[in-house]
Order: structure tokens, then C-alpha cells, then sequence
């Protein structure tokens, strides 16, 4: 499963409050590429237009005068910029140019896919672009001079426009398709780890979710978060006594709280956890899953304590630090400033 960054409107959040009933043309195949361009006033010559791939990989275009965050209806994006197309619905060129969402050269993935039904044969971006925000608030698109032409402050190295880097795949396990948010601070000092793997289909496929949060200020905590995600999401163990086992057989160097969850096809989540790592789910109501888990880590000797769900079409995994940061929020508008695109 491939993660892509989600980007929100850089902004203020009012303006893509306002863009909320506005959306650009939804394209998914080349007719609708066609209808498009016929649409938006093109003839013979290619049109340039505005373009977002939106929070659920769909490629929705505007004139090329639109604003992006009304093309994206308010949302998050995947990925924005802007593309010419051809009289017969061909891509001809794209970029990431967006000022509204800034987003980095890297969300080119998230582009291709949206536009594989085009039989585009684009290896990469015609023009690509490269966004900081200075200091003191300018968003500026960097070239050779790295510093600011407002106040000639030298620029981040960095992309900073948000604190929290939030990343998108998509799964499907036997007739469903899941949406998976992972959130993670963007900060360069950071014990919490995190791995999402999807098994390919197969007489049990599933979803593995381990997320470690090594203990801050203890030696070895940031390694053995490292070493327990990395062990898990290579052994994808398919039922708790095999993730038990996993866990006692891990040599870490420190310790570390700990959730692993494996979703089922046929929507049960089971897993195990300890420490102060937390896991939610809901089936018809929230159930916390963790509940009375071992204030013990791994690195401690302990079993993890497990915990099994049926019935669940949502779910919630995080570190303490993320449900501290959350903590004036009930989990379903947690949720929903999470992913404010899902149904």
C-alpha cells in the first residue's frame, strides 16, 4: 500500500469554509478528460487548466482561473497544480503549481494514479516547483536564491507550512474499501514510529498496523520503536499468540509502548498492546481496546495484553502524545478533523 501526504489549504481556514459547495469536474476516464476540455472552451489548441487530486485520489479539473480550494470543494488534496490537456482528452503537461496547497514535487505518485485511465505517458512533472514559507509569512517558491524577497531572511530548508504531515493509502480487503490516515507530527526529534502493511489478496489478506512510541528520555527508546514497527511489519503475524511470540523474541536496545492491530477482511481487528499507546474501534458504538493494558513496555518482559472486535468499520491507533494533543476533542470529531473529506 502506497502512502500519500494529504495537503490542506494554506490559507485561512474560512476561505475553504466558503469553497465548501464549489467542485471542479470530475475526471475518471478519457471521455470525461474530453468532456472536459470541450467544457472548459477548448477546440483545436491544448488547454491549460486547474487541477487538484482530491482526498480520495480522484482527478477533478477547473478553468484554469478557478482557485485550487474550490476545485477541491474545501478539502485536503493529494495533490494540485496545473495541467494542459489535448482536444482528444490526452495529458499533455502537468505541474505542482499551487499556491493555495503548495504541495511538494514528491506528490507526483498520487498524480500518476489519478491519471493512469488517461493513458497519460508522463514519466514525471513538465515543471516542478518547490514551496517554503518564510518566517515572517511570505510562501514563497524557491529558485536559486534561497533567501526571502519580502525580507531576505535566508529560507527553511524544509517544507513547514504544517506542523502535522498526514498521509493517505488506500486498501481493499475482500468487498471493502478502507481510507488510511497516518498522522505524525514533523518534527526532527521524534520517538513515535509508526508501520501500515497490506498483504496481498490471498486466503486471509488483512491490514497490519504497528505503531511504537519509544520512552523519551531513556536510552534506546527511539531504536527499539524503530526495531518493534520494523520486526512486525516484516513478519506480519496473523493472530495474537504469533504477535505475543514476536513481541517476547524482540531484542531492543531500550523500551517502548507499543499497539499492534491487524484488520480482517471481514472486519475484525484484533492485536495486542502496552504501555500508554492507544487503540479504538468502532462497531455500531467506540469501544477503546485498550483499556486497562499493562503500564509496562516493551523492553519490560511483558506478554502485551490483547484485545479482539468484530463488526468494526473504523478505527483509531495512536501514541499518547497524539490523543494528548486531541484531548478537548471527542473521538468522533477527532475524526473528523482528521479526514474532513470522508463520508
Amino acid at each position: 500500500m502506497l502512502l500519500h501526504r494529504l495537503y490542506r489549504y494554506v490559507e485561512p481556514p474560512d476561505l475553504a469554509l466558503a469553497a465548501r459547495r464549489r467542485s471542479g469536474m470530475g475526471i475518471a476516464s478519457r471521455a470525461d478528460a474530453v468532456a472536459a476540455f470541450r467544457e472548459l472552451g477548448g477546440r483545436r489548441e491544448p488547454l491549460v487548466c486547474t487541477y487538484v487530486v482530491d482526498g480520495l485520489g480522484g482527478l477533478r479539473v477547473a478553468d484554469r482561473s478557478s482557485e485550487h480550494v474550490d476545485c477541491a470543494s474545501g478539502g485536503p488534496v493529494l495533490c494540485a497544480g496545473e495541467l494542459t490537456l489535448g482536444p482528444e482528452g490526452e495529458v499533455l503537461e502537468a505541474s505542482n503549481l499551487s499556491t493555495g496547497f503548495c504541495p511538494e514535487p514528491t506528490v507526483w505518485p498520487a498524480f500518476a494514479a489519478a491519471i493512469e485511465e488517461l493513458d497519460a505517458a508522463m514519466p514525471t512533472w513538465s515543471h516542478a516547483f518547490d514551496f517554503r514559507r518564510c518566517d515572517c509569512g511570505a510562501r514563497v517558491v524557491l529558485k536559486d536564491d534561497p533567501s526571502c524577497p519580502e525580507c531576505d531572511r535566508t529560507l527553511p530548508e524544509r517544507w513547514t507550512f504544517e506542523r502535522a504531515l498526514v498521509r493517505r493509502g488506500f486498501v481493499a480487503l475482500g468487498d471493502v474499501d478502507w481510507v488510511v490516515d497516518v498522522i505524525e507530527e514533523a518534527a526532527e526529534r521524534d520517538e513515535d514510529r509508526v508501520r501500515v502493511v497490506a498483504d496481498s489478496p490471498s486466503e486471509d489478506p488483512g491490514l497490519l498496523i504497528a505503531l511504537a512510541d519509544g520512552a523519551g528520555g531513556t536510552p534506546g527508546g527511539r531504536a527499539t520503536a524503530e526495531t518493534l514497527v520494523d520486526r512486525f511489519a516484516t513478519e506480519r503475524p496473523r493472530d495474537v499468540p504469533a504477535m505475543q511470540r514476536l513481541l517476547a523474541a524482540c531484542e531492543v536496545p531500550g523500551r517502548a509502548s507499543i499497539v499492534v492491530a491487524r484488520l480482517r477482511a471481514n472486519g475484525t481487528l484484533l492485536g495486542l498492546s502496552a504501555g500508554d499507546c492507544r487503540a479504538d474501534a468502532r462497531a455500531g458504538a467506540w469501544h477503546s481496546l485498550t483499556e486497562g493494558q499493562p503500564h509496562a513496555r516493551a523492553g519490560d518482559g511483558v506478554p502485551g495484553r490483547p484485545f479482539a472486535l468484530a463488526g468494526v468499520d473504523a478505527a483509531f491507533v495512536a501514541s499518547d502524545g497524539l490523543w494528548k494533543a486531541l484531548g478537548s476533542f471527542s473521538l468522533e470529531r477527532s475524526l473528523d478533523v482528521a479526514s474532513p473529506d470522508l463520508p
